[in-house]
């Protein structure tokens, strides 16, 4: 089994010498030629809902390949008490015009537009990001200064989020599912009364599956390998 990650960092992957674990970011052409190296037969992907551009182009590879492929995805959170964002443009208007000190749990992709915004309002922003040469190289871009950022990886509970939200009015977040955190970052918000500002995800996957039963079936039927239902 083939394992593609963006980042360079190490990933909680299951430690197995039947697992090869590809690190960098791919292309169509990347992807093609990693899975004809390999001889890769389906893919899974598990991408995170905001990867649109990876997830494009894993898709042209598989059509050039003749690949199946399943996208996995978390549903959406359910939550309530919370100001939706089309994209992370608006969630940054949204945010510095409250005038409250804001906290971005966005990632660096999108930061520099958060940045701008701050900036141009004059109102103090905190992010939390992983430490990683693409995160610091969109900070010094971004003209970010050293105080404004916490360097540290995930995932975080309810009391480190607690911790580092403590002082700031708005949270800002990508509606990144269940079982990604988003349900103890919302619980610190509303305990400390922050307003909260979520980016909506684009262009979900509708026919996408995210239950382990489902996959293990699927894989079933491609490769022709017989998988139990664990209930049975």
């Amino acid at each position: 089994m083939v394992v593609s990650q963006a980042t360079e960092l190490d990933m909680d992957h299951l430690d197995s010498p039947l697992v090869e674990v590809h690190r960098g970011r791919l292309d169509a052409d990347g992807f093609c030629s990693l899975f004809s190296e390999r001889g890769v037969r389906a893919v899974v992907d598990a991408s995170h809902p905001f990867a649109e551009r990876l997830r494009e182009e894993l898709e042209k590879a598989c059509q050039r390949l003749a690949l199946p492929r399943l996208r996995v995805e978390r549903p959406p959170s359910s939550v309530e008490g919370v100001i939706f964002a089309t994209d992370h443009a608006r969630a940054a208007k949204l945010a510095f015009s409250r005038g409250r000190p804001v906290f971005l749990a966005t990632g660096s992709r999108s930061l520099a537009l958060y940045v701008r915004q701050a900036r141009r309002s004059q109102v103090p922003f905190r992010a939390r990001l992983v430490p990683s040469k693409e995160s610091l190289q969109v900070c010094k871009e971004a003209g970010v200064e050293v105080a404004e950022v916490i360097w540290e990886r995930g995932p975080f509970g309810l009391e480190r989020n607690l911790e580092q939200f403590q002082g700031y009015g708005v949270l800002v977040a990508k509606d990144s599912g269940e079982g990604s955190g988003t349900a103890e970052r919302l619980e610190a918000a509303r305990r400390l009364e922050m307003d909260v500002i979520m980016v909506r995800r684009p262009n979900p996957v509708r026919e996408s599956v995210w239950d382990d039963v489902e996959i293990l079936r699927w894989v079933d039927s491609t490769y022709g390998v017989l998988v139990r239902d664990p209930a049975d």
